[in-house]
């Protein structure tokens, strides 16, 4: 999926970008066709040279949206409902509260990992900067 996008900030980590909005997201029920008061950081790997302003084309690959959508709602919830399910059965905790605190540190714990293993290789999961469509300037 293609989206046109105006940089607002280079940095380090990649490059801060506003989404427009698209003829056909009125339509849509994609986070990125409502996007367009939100930024995200895409990754500059071609090495193109931008400023603030620009108006560049970014790809967002399909696979990794739906990848990165799993290890960051689902992952964190299946852990919560394994420990909250299991407790009764490895810890012994027969009290709901108990158990559903078992659950919410699954939960925690779920976030804690996929913010830990999202950390390495952060650039190459980010959207990709194909191209510059025009110039601030």
């Amino acid at each position: 999926m293609r989206e046109t996008a105006t940089v607002l900030k280079i940095n380090e980590e990649g490059v801060l970008l506003r989404f427009h909005e698209q003829e056909g997201c009125k339509n849509c029920s994609s986070l990125f066709c409502k996007a367009n008061d939100r930024t995200f950081t895409a990754a500059n790997t071609d090495n193109i040279p931008l400023e603030p302003g620009d108006i560049v084309t970014v790809f967002l690959p399909p696979g990794k949206t739906v990848q990165s959508s799993f290890l960051l709602l689902i992952f964190p919830l299946i852990l919560f409902f394994l420990l909250f399910l299991l407790s009764e059965r490895i810890f012994g905790i027969t009290h709901e509260l108990l158990k559903v605190g078992l659950g919410l540190i699954g939960l925690a714990a779920g976030f804690f990992l996929t913010y830990f293993f999202s950390r390495k290789g952060k650039l190459s999961k980010l959207p990709r900067i194909v191209e510059k469509t025009s110039s601030s300037g």
